[in-house]
């Protein structure tokens, strides 16, 4: 299921507006029934593997396949999420913060960033930093670049949030147009050896003037240790162009028992 729904994932970052809406159904349709019959809370005897599965099928349901239902259950599920004390299985806790960080807005990015300064365990700190670059809202994304700027992301982190920023779809490329007007501030946040990881996104920024800006600074403004992995994720930009060329109009159709 990871690979068919991250190449669905692909497609929803190229085709247009008008064609966005078919393309969430047939993620409603496709990944329905699993969900249906898994269920949201995990049960005894399962293997890690299946409530992993879990966790994709609530996460698909309510990002990429921006199912209303979904979305209102993750989000009156978040408050015993973030309780000190819950109980609720990780890869379902990991889901419904990832649904409500893909529908939030300011205030969302907010509780995130308290829960991530609060945290007690590597794997929150890490689930609500990731939450945070995800929320789809300018001023969630500008907040997020300056607690890299200012110390109060780690800078072992700085490397990977800026990654995600850039890879939103909604406010990557303004957060590109931020990254690079603070360019030197931002890679002296990073420690040198990660300072490459702050590209690792770069193939998502796949619009063809975006693209060409980012190839020419980085042309003009490499990073030190980094030149061969800069120019691998170029190539992965490049093809995304290309991809978004080729299948930016395309038309989804929902899926029959037999497509599945």
């Amino acid at each position: 299921w990871g690979p068919i729904l991250g190449g669905l994932g692909e497609l929803n970052r190229v085709v247009s507006s008008d064609n966005r809406p078919q393309l969430r159904a047939f993620v409603r349709d496709l990944v329905r029934p699993g969900l249906d019959m898994m269920e949201w809370a995990a049960r005894a005897g399962e293997t890690d593997l299946e409530r992993k599965l879990r966790g994709i099928f609530i996460g698909a349901m309510g990002g990429l396949g921006k199912d209303g239902a979904t979305i209102e259950r993750a989000r009156s599920m978040l408050p015993a999420v973030m309780a000190p004390d819950s109980d609720i299985d990780a890869e379902v806790a990991s889901a419904v913060v990832r649904v409500v960080a893909a529908n939030g807005a300011v205030a969302d990015h907010a509780s995130f960033a308290k829960a991530y300064e609060t945290a007690t365990t590597p794997q929150d700190e890490r689930r609500y930093l990731g939450a945070m670059a995800v929320v789809p809202d300018r001023d969630a994304s500008r907040e997020t670049l300056a607690m890299v700027l200012d110390g109060r992301i780690r800078s072992q982190d700085a490397g990977l949030t800026v990654s995600m920023l850039i890879g939103n779809r909604i406010t990557g490329v303004e957060a590109w147009e931020a990254v690079r007007t603070h360019w030197d501030d931002v890679l002296a946040r990073m420690p040198s050896m990660t300072r490459r990881h702050a590209l690792r996104s770069i193939h998502l920024r796949s619009e063809p003037e975006v693209a060409a800006d980012i190839e020419s600074w980085l042309a003009d403004h490499p990073i030190a240790g980094a030149e061969k992995y800069t120019e691998q994720q170029l190539e992965r930009l490049e093809i995304r162009v290309r991809l978004r060329e080729r299948e930016g109009d395309l038309e989804v159709n929902s899926p029959t028992p037999l497509d599945v």
